[in-house]
């Protein structure tokens, strides 16, 4: 396997560690232990960023400091046509169990369920008994099995973390919540946000960042004198950059002048960057605003101050989410146990355009008071930042989340482990399921397939990417396998470089073009979807539709109605 080595320098001189705000507190680490023999399992940090776009990181283009991202990625293989689901949920259930959504009870997310999806098998709307986790797997095959972070596959006794395979776990049990207390952060989460630690629900505390406190949790799981004579599997899992968009004030402070250049040319250097570190076709011909997002020299002066403030508040919380990556890294680092490690960074899905906070104002004044514009981003706020910005996260993809376009499904993917993987860059098709048959491959456990416990189970229908990973084959998918995907009416049926497009006819109402019919694209040379070519090869556009029809009659897709409203049921509005 040849990749594309990185030849271009990933820590700018913006991104210098020395240019970090120093207000982020030092904590010592533990004292150094002996690396681990070579002979023994690896271990394995899988992180996982939340709604952030393909370009929000350094090494993707970012104008964002992501030091300790980028310098994995010097070290490790980056993908750049890595899919996952849509949205959180869906995301999360695929990548813990390698089997698909709608049969593992996130045929939709619990939110957003209709009275037709309510009660019917994988419509659950959290992670249901018809499938093992992973981690189950993992831990039975001899690894310690710690989390901290974002689950959001099941709040009930039963279905959190620690009934499904992890020893520890901290856990914020929904989807989203304030980043410095359990406040909710949405109506249709509820008042309150809901923390649980190994099971027990617990009283989170208010004041620290979930950036610095999953950290702290997730160092406190890996004191290596608790666990010094197993390898573990440890899951980061951030709430950033899921809105509200909240930072310590001097890391938005820093980009707050970085965004006063607008949308138009943010998005104009990204796709640059994008071009000249070989992500990106050098001809590529730019992509269009998204409908409704006017040009940034059009608003006044009063709106430009504000919308950069919103798109810094967002920054600051991406290199906020870095530095405290950067801790648990340091701590492997200082306990000796780095090498022996492999580290996986990855995003949930696509940035988030929806401003529920805009749709749904009186809920929000009501719970987070500091709605001025020199406070967006603060303690006490919420911040949202629109399709604006988003269109710029997402750069020359389209969509966000919730589509079934690009901008929705393809996300930054790092893996680091000299050991057996050699850096360098990779636009091979992946899907986030052959990453759950990865780890298990890593870990040397395998899937009983359809019997766990004396219940059974679904099979997994995944591939380990690993093989490809270590240069023993030249290519993971044949060109006539294929991958489906669903959620909330939006489709995909991806099959070789070819990509079959089905936008939910909902999303008309938002401006969206070329909803309700089957589109087809080359994603490899067309990542960005501009060139629709279901006139000029209509055989093969039928050829995968049927392929996707075989798809959704083998996992049990039903359907969202006609009236469908995404944001009604988001923020109670009527």
């Amino acid at each position: 396997m040849k990749f594309m080595l990185l030849a271009f320098t990933i820590l700018l001189a913006s991104c210098d560690s020395g240019d970090r705000p120093a207000a982020v507190e030092s904590k010592p680490a533990p004292a150094t232990v002996e690396s681990k023999p070579a002979d023994i399992k690896p271990n394995i940090l899988l992180i996982i960023g939340d709604d952030m776009g393909f370009s929000d990181l350094g090494v993707y283009g970012s104008e964002v400091a992501t030091p300790n991202i980028d310098a994995l990625a010097t070290e490790g293989l980056l993908f750049t046509n890595f899919h996952v689901g849509a949205t959180c949920s869906p995301t999360r259930s695929l990548l813990m169990t390698g089997v698909d959504n709608h049969r593992s009870g996130l045929g939709n997310m619990h939110e957003f369920l209709t009275p037709e999806q309510e009660g019917q098998p994988g419509y659950e709307g959290y992670l249901n008994k018809n499938v093992v986790t992973i981690i189950n797997l993992i831990r039975d095959a001899g690894y310690s099995t710690y989390m901290a972070g974002k689950w959001h596959l099941g709040a009930d006794e039963g279905y959190r973390p620690h009934d499904r395979g992890f020893d520890q776990a901290y856990s914020l049990l929904d989807g989203a919540a304030d980043n410095y207390s359990s406040m909710s952060a949405g109506h249709v989460i509820g008042p309150t946000a809901k923390f649980s630690a190994n099971g027990k629900i617990v009283e989170r505390p208010v004041g620290i960042h979930s950036n610095e406190l999953y950290a702290d949790k997730l160092i406190e799981f890996l004191d290596p004198e608790k666990n010094s004579d197993k390898p573990f599997f440890a899951y980061l899992s951030l709430q950033t950059a899921h809105w509200p968009h909240q930072a310590p004030q001097e890391f938005i402070d820093k980009y707050r002048d970085v965004y006063s250049a607008g949308w138009d040319v943010i998005r104009a250097q990204r796709i640059e960057n994008l071009k000249s570190r070989g992500i990106l076709s050098n001809d590529h011909p730019g992509s269009p605003r998204f409908p409704g997002v006017p040009a940034w020299d059009e608003l006044p002066d009063a709106a430009k101050v504000e919308q950069a403030n919103r798109m810094a508040a967002y920054a600051g919380m991406i290199e906020h989410m870095d530095v405290h990556i950067g801790r648990v890294i340091d701590h492997l680092k200082n306990t000796g146990q780095y090498d022996h490690t492999i580290i996986i960074y990855m995003t949930d899905n696509g940035p988030d355009w929806s401003q529920p906070n805009v749709a749904g104002a009186d809920w929000y004044k009501e719970r987070y008071p500091k709605t001025a514009v020199e406070d967006i981003g603060a303690q006490g706020s919420f911040s949202s930042y629109g399709p604006q910005w988003a269109q710029v996260a997402a750069a020359h993809l389209s969509g966000f989340k919730t589509f079934s376009s690009e901008g929705g499904l393809r996300v930054p993917f790092i893996i680091r482990y000299p050991e057996w993987i050699e850096a360098g860059q990779t636009d091979e098709f992946v899907f986030v399921t052959d990453l759950s048959a990865t780890l298990l491959e890593i870990a040397g456990a395998e899937h009983p397939v359809t019997s766990y416990e004396e219940r059974e189970i679904f099979p997994m229908n995944a591939k380990s990417v690993l093989p490809f990973m270590r240069g023993e084959t030249s290519t993971h998918r044949a060109k006539d396998e294929w991958v489906g995907y669903e959620l909330m009416g939006n489709s995909a049926l991806f099959r070789g470089d070819y990509k079959a497009r089905l936008l939910a006819a909902w999303l008309k109402g938002f401006g969206v073009a070329g909803t309700g019919s089957w589109q087809l694209y080359n994603i490899k040379e067309d990542p960005s979807e501009l060139h629709d070519l279901s006139e000029q090869q209509p055989e093969l556009l039928a050829e995968l539709v049927a392929n996707y029809e075989e798809y959704s009659e083998s996992v049990g897709i039903i359907g969202v109605p006609a009236d469908f409203d995404l944001m009604k049921m988001l923020t109670g509005s009527k």
